[in-house]
């Protein structure tokens, strides 16, 4: 394995660099919002596709350090061109990419786009291309490929402006002018007609609008949540017409398998049973464990027949891929006198992130808070990265790197990117088993899962009851409390796993769905068996388990699953139990104090003696 010190020696790009040749312009526009367009800008996919700029395909070559080095090949102008592609440079007011072509007639480019605040609550953009060439070729390059495309690029920002300032900070889904009004009729028509008989009729217009108008670079890879939020609906009826949809010939459905460092979509399968228990992402060189709740997103395409795309992909990188990522830099490897030293001035908004490098396994805790240090200073050295710092929400960021190999450095959200939908909560819902209940796992395919919510509950007094009105009759009241059981999981965003006689067992990506429907069963429950002499038992816990396909079926497994069962078995009649740890938990913070709490101390198998809440 190449390493990107011996493919890109720095002494030769800097000299590349410093024949470089600069092209710029800027201009004001009418945009209030800062923030809108910093995303429109560094949604390179759209603007690379909608420019007429050629596709990428790029090559991955792992290095022996950690990361990738990333070649590109295609064609420009009848000529093969090929280059190594640098990771790009952004902060929330600059984004710069860097290309080292070594096939072609360019050495080098670099593209810039920078923002600011002007006068009249206005932005300034600054756009520039630099790049480097022999005498000749850069004068013919400069008339008929790089000037033309500088200018394109602000006519396009330009006519876009009233489009950016009424659109959402967080989805730029609009039209594509030139193939709108030639499609949308047809696919708004095709969707209609298959769907014509779902409830939903709102959900039914805004998806048919949606396919029908916008373009391609939106249709790759359709978020659930990103379209709920989009069209201000719920985010799980949506997600639940999405999986029907699929059924209907919508959609094609994709399960991602998500890399845990760059977020971005490292794999794809078209079902679960493909999916193994781990996997590599090329472009951060990483082997890690597949998560179904943090690993496995499932998005959506259209199908054929409703409006055809194409696959061809026009930026693998940048911002709007990985949103994550708020501010990523590269720095260069240091030289024989001196280390190589990057200042950056920083806004970030109060809160937690994490500051990493592509080579360390650690990452720096990093704090945001109004008022502390205006400065930070790292050495890129990994005993750096294990501590944890608070930084004022402007500070300046100053990166050493000592050695003699490249940095990739990054400031990052702590949280997921809240619009992926992750199979845990896929898993729970009681559409999807009831639609793809026979796509199990392989066999042997154990996934981790950090966290789920299980319930399980179970019926007391049911054997007096067979002998006392019969079995008929008694098997009857339990079929009916069953499907009461069915209809309030549904309300709560759950799935039953499984029946076991009289017990159930039912699973939420979401603890507060959770304990809502076990109150709710209990309420339902009671009454119902007030004249029957039965009563109900229910456990409530929450954490980390293994999922794995039994008869069939996803089924759940471990320490915390057996807890589950333990509370619901320990529970006293009619009563919810939950551990101590899960009843504090923030979530259920406004739902447990409407009800009267008591506690005792029970020994279990494997965690000793604790403390169980009632309600």
């Amino acid at each position: 394995m190449p390493d990107m010190e011996t493919l890109l020696p720095i002494d030769k790009i800097r000299a590349i660099r410093n024949r470089k040749k600069t092209i710029k312009t800027s201009f004001i526009v009418d945009i209030k919002d800062k923030q809108k367009l910093w995303i429109f800008l560094n949604d390179t996919e759209r603007i690379r596709r909608n420019l007429g700029m050629s596709a990428q395909n790029p090559k991955f070559i792992p290095r022996p350090n950690g990361g990738s080095t990333v070649k590109i090949k295609f064609k420009k102008m009848m000529m093969d061109m090929e280059f190594y592609d640098l990771p790009p440079y952004w902060d929330g007011s600059v984004f710069q990419s860097e290309e080292i072509h070594v096939k072609g007639p360019l050495k080098y480019l670099s593209n810039r786009m920078a923002i600011k605040e002007a006068k009249e609550g206005k932005i300034q953009v600054f756009l520039s291309i630099s790049y480097s060439a022999s005498f000749f070729i850069r004068m013919i390059l400069y008339h008929i490929m790089l000037k033309p495309s500088l200018i394109k690029l602000k006519k396009y920002i330009l006519n876009h402006v009233k489009i950016i300032n009424n659109i959402s900070v967080n989805h730029f889904f609009f039209e594509n002018d030139l193939q709108t009004h030639e499609r949308s009729d047809k696919v708004f028509g095709k969707i209609m007609r298959k769907m014509k008989d779902h409830p939903e009729k709102e959900i039914t217009k805004a998806l048919a609008s949606f396919i029908a108008t916008v373009g391609e670079e939106n249709l790759f890879r359709v978020r659930p949540y990103e379209i709920a939020a989009f069209y201000n609906l719920d985010k799980i009826k949506v997600l639940e017409y999405f999986l029907l949809a699929n059924n209907k010939g919508v959609f094609e459905m994709s399960w991602d398998l998500l890399c845990p460092n760059c977020q971005g979509r490292r794999d794809n399968v078209s079902s679960l049973s493909e999916i193994e228990n781990n996997a590599h992402c090329d472009m951060c060189n990483i082997a890690y464990d597949i998560d179904y709740a943090s690993n496995i997103e499932l998005s959506f395409r259209p199908h054929p027949s409703i409006r055809k795309i194409s696959n061809e992909r026009f930026c693998y990188g940048g911002y709007v891929n990985t949103p994550h990522i708020l501010v990523q830099t590269m720095l260069d490897p240091a030289s024989i006198q001196k280390p190589f030293i990057k200042e950056i001035n920083i806004s970030l908004k109060e809160g937690d992130y994490f500051l990493k490098a592509e080579r360390f396994q650690t990452k720096m805790n990093l704090t945001v808070e109004k008022g502390s240090n205006k400065e930070l200073v790292i050495d890129l050295i990994e005993p750096d990265f294990q501590r944890s710092v608070t930084v004022d929400e402007n500070f300046k960021l100053t990166l050493k790197n000592t050695e003699s190999y490249w940095h990739r450095v990054g400031i990052t959200y702590k949280s997921q990117n809240p619009f992926i939908a992750t199979a845990d909560v896929i898993m729970s819902l009681s559409s999807f088993r009831k639609l793809y209940g026979t796509e199990p796992l392989s066999p042997g395919i154990n996934l981790s899962v950090s966290n789920v919510a299980l319930v399980f509950t179970d019926v007391g007094g049911s054997t007096e009851l067979y002998q006392k009105v019969g079995d008929s009759k008694a098997f009857s009241f339990i079929k009916n409390h069953f499907d009461i059981i069915d209809e309030i999981l549904q309300k709560h965003n759950g799935s039953l796993v499984k029946t076991i006689g009289d017990a159930t067992m039912s699973c939420f990506y979401n603890l507060k769905d959770a304990f809502n429907f076990a109150v709710e069963v209990r309420q339902k429950i009671v009454k119902y068996f007030s004249n029957k002499g039965l009563s109900i038992k229910i456990g409530v816990n929450e954490g980390p388990c293994i999922a794995m396909n039994l008869n069939d079926k996803l089924d759940y497994f471990g320490s915390m699953v057996n807890v589950a069962a333990r509370l619901e078995q320990n529970s006293d009649k009619n009563k919810i139990s939950l551990l101590e740890e899960v009843i504090h938990k923030n979530e259920l913070n406004d739902v447990v104090q409407k009800h009267d709490i008591s506690t005792k101390k029970t020994n279990f198998k494997g965690i000793g003696e604790t403390t169980v809440y009632s309600i």
